[in-house]
């Protein structure tokens, strides 16, 4: 396999959750950041060019709906592909969000298959 130039940055408070997504996608060539940190993502995306953010919504301290609200203000950021990672159900605020074509969503737990799917398709 090729070695893919997609970067994918993988954001979720479980270390369980970052390590198996972060393990599973550079078995499928690519290249990969992670951090459990609201924080530190939002540090990440403002420094390097992500191609896509995988982003778990129900984080202490900055939750994956207030780094989406960053993303939306930051010119340089609003491009960024995203796919929302939860455990919750969807609801009216995610299908809002769910109108922005650059962003999509998968519910925990994650079926892998779906997932790479979903990738595929934003990166390719």
């Amino acid at each position: 396999m090729t070695e893919s130039k997609n970067k994918i940055l993988v954001v979720d408070d479980s270390s369980t959750n970052t390590f198996l997504l972060e393990s599973f996608l550079k078995g499928k060539g690519y290249n990969i950041i992670t951090t459990q940190s609201g924080e530190e993502a939002l540090s990440i995306l403002k420094k390097e060019k992500i191609d896509l953010l995988l982003l778990d919504i129900m984080m202490p301290e900055i939750s994956g709906f207030d780094i989406l609200e960053e993303i939306e203000k930051d010119k340089n950021l609003k491009d960024i592909k995203i796919i929302l990672i939860s455990v919750l159900e969807r609801e009216k605020r995610i299908d809002e969000i769910l109108e922005n074509k650059n962003i999509d969503y998968v519910q925990k737990p994650i079926i892998l298959n779906d997932l790479i799917f979903k990738i595929n398709n934003f990166l390719n």
